[in-house]
């Protein structure tokens, strides 16, 4: 446990108020359950003798009560000792557990906040390496282990911890040399459970990891089973999920075990104990070494003893879950993006002169370049498109520009600034960018084409629309922009998504509008309005045009084609063929289409 309040000790600080209220509740429980067991035998002894004698325990304790404590004294205060501390137990317990609650509440939102923002700050790297159904099942299986340690397992920790430390100290009180015999085998009890705790951290963590592998292949089936219905693969997929079900199941099957062991090796030490005690206990009575009002208390605070030591062994194995569960979190939260802002990072401005590449040279993997010298500019009012086969690196280049990757050599710059020496929402906010795969998110129309300006107008957002070519179809919607939009954009045409993503790029006011393939994923018809609504979007603006489809790009300025990393030649579309190159020989392999060639956009003047 002190473990646990240690790696959570940045999350747990804020609430240190409503934690000392807790402490203190638990300190009532505590010592009301003292109580309980220290009156129980002068009680007892009271009902037995009929006397003030048995109430020898209470006057050695307070000596002041001799003089004015007598039967009927005993017979009012008594019962109501054992309701009074009843009733201030049962308010701690409602103390504790609602401030444990708040405590465990608070603190995982801001573990998830922690959790959300450090995902939306992670580079490509992070992305490469972990499963997206891994990183749900840290986010909601993990953080449901951890809240449930600090609701239940750490306040039950804390809470029987004081219990247990109060309880020891009265059967010391009550009988130092029985006290010590009692406990004796205590440490011998608990080597096997650390050794136990630290298995079931391993265990745990396997069994979280094997969950996080079968959510992914879950999520895997979701988002890709119209292809697993195409290609008649549900069998295949079924074999592939036992399969991880069953491992699954093994790595949580092991930490069950372990789990089990706790209770086990803890009562069988409890009941050894116990044992050893009634064997001391009937020593003392034949040899009358102890009062009866001792013993009857003795034996009623190692009766309560149980209690409090088998729930202690209960929160172990939560404990040890919940640290296997944090550590997987960490995961998520603990690492630096490689791409961050550097000290002293500067504020850009909006591009005034030139985006430039300059030797830049990239690799996902060491010995295999990707980008090698890559030579590009950029100015304002030039739409640049780059051109190649697949994998030559041109939706590289596009992340470069962004900063999303760093080049292993040479620099990208805005207006002469290495972008790696400023900051990065200045540099992120230089692009307008429209992918291949348009993104939209649950919500309206109008607040997906607003994203990246929240506070702009209802005019502003359907003038954007208008230069996208997308005010016609929104229109003629029944709820017209405030139309909802389905997960990932359900309900929508390709086009009509590719639409809505560039009037998006168009009202974030970015220098430069980045089109990454933003037609190669559409139909005819879709690639028709698209690029109708882009000839429209480019008019008098900067662009940096990633293309794979060259119909679309034959007006740019400029055209830089790629061939193993470089630019292999740069011209306009005319004067590329004419060369009669690397470009012509890419665009007399691609059909052409109409639409596009006739919808294509127009060059800045």
């Amino acid at each position: 446990m002190k473990q646990l309040i240690l790696r959570l000790a940045v999350y747990l600080k804020p609430e240190g108020r409503a934690f000392v209220t807790a402490l203190l509740c638990m300190l009532a429980v505590a010592l009301t359950t003292a109580i309980y067991a220290f009156i129980s035998g002068p009680a007892v002894q009271f009902l037995i003798s009929g006397g003030a004698d048995g109430m020898d325990l209470v006057f050695e304790t307070f000596p002041s009560l001799r003089d004015s404590f007598d039967r009927a004294t005993a017979f009012v205060v008594l019962p109501l000792c054992i309701v009074a501390a009843g009733t201030i137990k049962g308010v701690a317990y409602l103390g504790q557990f609602y401030s444990m609650g708040m405590i465990g509440q608070r603190v995982i939102v801001r573990l998830r906040r922690d959790f959300m923002a450090s995902l939306l700050a992670q580079d490509a790297a992070f992305y490469r390496e972990m499963k997206t159904g891994d990183v749900l099942a840290r986010f909601g299986a993990d953080m449901a282990q951890v809240e449930s340690a600090i609701t239940f397992a750490m306040a039950s920790s804390m809470r029987d911890s004081l219990t247990l430390v109060i309880l020891l100290a009265l059967s010391f009180y009550l009988d130092w040399r029985l006290a010590l015999v009692s406990f004796v085998g205590v440490p011998l009890v608990i080597l096997p459970i650390a050794r136990l705790a630290k298995k079931l951290k391993k265990r745990s963590r396997q069994g979280q990891d094997a969950l996080g592998d079968l959510l992914g292949l879950v999520q895997e089936g979701i988002w890709g089973v119209r292809v697993i219905q195409a290609y008649g693969m549900k069998e295949g997929e079924l074999a592939r999920f036992d399969r991880e079900c069953g491992r699954s199941v093994k790595a949580l099957v092991k930490a069950s075990k372990t789990r089990a062991l706790f209770p086990a090796v803890l009562e069988i030490a409890m009941v050894a104990g116990l044992a050893l005690v009634l064997k001391l206990v009937t020593d003392a009575v034949v040899n009358q070494t102890i009062q009866p009002e001792r013993l009857v208390s003795f034996l009623a605070t190692l009766a309560l003893l149980l209690q409090p030591a088998r729930q202690l062994g209960k929160v172990g194995h939560v404990t040890a879950s919940a640290l296997a569960s944090l550590e997987r979190i960490g995961a998520v939260i603990q690492p630096v993006p490689g791409i961050r802002d550097r000290e002293g990072a500067v504020a850009l401005g909006p591009l005034s002169e030139e985006l430039s590449f300059g030797g830049v040279d990239f690799s996902y993997e060491p010995g295999r370049p990707v980008l090698s010298d890559f030579n590009l500019s950029l100015k304002p009012g030039e739409v640049v498109a780059v051109v190649g086969e697949s994998g030559a690196g041109k939706s590289t280049a596009a992340l470069l520009a962004m900063r999303f990757l760093d080049p292993v050599k040479g620099a990208v710059t805005l207006d002469g600034t290495d972008v790696r020496k400023a900051s990065l929402k200045s540099v992120r906010a230089s692009f307008g960018l429209v992918a291949q795969e348009p993104l939209l998110f649950t919500g309206t129309i109008a607040s997906n084409i607003a994203y990246g300006r929240p506070d702009a107008s209802m005019g502003e957002i359907a003038a954007a629309a208008k230069l996208a070519n997308a005010h016609g179809f929104i229109s003629a919607l029944e709820k017209g922009y405030e139309s909802p939009v389905g997960e990932r954009g359900v309900g929508l045409s390709g086009g009509q998504k590719q639409r809505i993503a560039i009037a998006r790029a168009l009202l974030s006011r970015a220098p430069v509008l980045l089109l990454d393939e933003a037609t190669s994923s559409l139909d005819a018809e879709s690639e028709r309005e698209v690029t109708h609504a882009l000839s429209q979007a480019l008019e008098g603006r900067t662009a940096l045009v990633i293309a794979h489809r060259l119909s679309t790009i034959r007006s740019a300025n400029r055209i830089a084609v790629l061939k193993a990393g470089r630019v292999a030649e740069m011209g306009t579309h005319d004067e590329l063929m004419a060369l009669n190159g690397e470009y012509a020989r890419l665009y007399a392999g691609q059909p052409q289409s109409a639409a596009a060639a006739n919808s294509e956009p127009s060059p800045a003047s």
